[in-house]
């Protein structure tokens, strides 16, 4: 509980207003992206059946977590390579 008297949140509203103004334009597509998303389960259940949906899912699901493997090294390699590049 002593931990508390050392924390200090400064928040800038002008810096948060513009972060805001800024990541704006990202909402639409975010909410078409988790729309496309959750669709596709539907249209495989109406044409396929619940077992074939079942499967597709479980296929995304893996395929999710390759691609969040791969975004990750994709996000810290530019960095780690250019700090290479300089020392040599």
């Amino acid at each position: 509980m002593i931990v508390w008297h050392w924390i200090v949140f400064d928040v800038s509203w002008h810096k948060m207003w513009e972060l805001t103004l800024f990541g704006m334009p990202l909402i639409p597509t975010a909410l078409s992206m988790t729309a496309l998303r959750l669709a596709d389960r539907y249209v495989v259940g109406s044409i396929a059946g619940l077992a074939q949906a079942a499967v597709y899912d479980v296929g995304y699901r893996i395929g999710s977590v390759i691609g969040i493997v791969t975004t990750a090294f994709q996000s810290a390699w530019p960095p780690f390579a250019f700090s290479i590049s300089q020392k040599a």
